[in-house]
């Protein structure tokens, strides 16, 4: 039997969250990848300017390898206000699912004791990833990084399913 809550990540409820990201992979099968979600915003103590809140900016993993993605802070780094409010939230990928645990080769349950083995397959979930959240106060125009990790891959002969990040 599979504990699904530990393939489960955390926040999900979050409004700013987008499903599948973080899940750990079900036996044999690759975990999710994570997500960066930004939301930009006037800081609390700049009351001399007009509220700013920007639509939040979702960073998905993209085909191929993790590569790069930036994003530029909105507005002009020499007019007020100068300085931007910037959350991010970043759900980390899902662990891998593996072989581990244990079931009969014919899909029943393994209760003799004598050593059979070669016919019992084993399976194991992987990992939820870990969610993070900071918030930073930083310069119109500054440009911010991001690499959005993939989920584990799906492991055929380790003992357990991986981590997630």
């Amino acid at each position: 039997r599979i504990q699904t809550h530990h393939r489960t990540p955390p926040h999900t409820r979050h409004p700013s969250y987008h499903p599948p990201a973080g899940f750990g992979g079900p036996p044999r099968r690759a975990g999710s990848d994570g997500l960066v979600v930004l939301s930009v915003s006037s800081p609390p103590e700049d009351e001399t300017v007009p509220e700013l809140s920007l639509p939040e900016i979702p960073f998905f993993r993209l085909e191929g390898p993790p590569a790069e993605q930036t994003y530029r802070i909105p507005g002009n780094p020499r007019a007020s206000p100068r300085h931007r409010l910037v959350t991010v939230r970043a759900w980390g990928a899902g662990g891998g699912g593996c072989s581990a645990g244990t079931e009969a080769a014919d899909g029943e349950d393994d209760d003799d004791d004598d050593d059979a083995s070669d016919d019992v397959r084993s399976f194991g979930a992987g990992r939820a990833g870990s969610y993070a959240e900071a918030s930073f106060r930083l310069l119109a125009g500054d440009v911010l990084t991001v690499v959005i990790g993939a989920g584990g891959e799906d492991g055929r002969s380790d003992r357990f399913g991986g981590g997630g990040g």
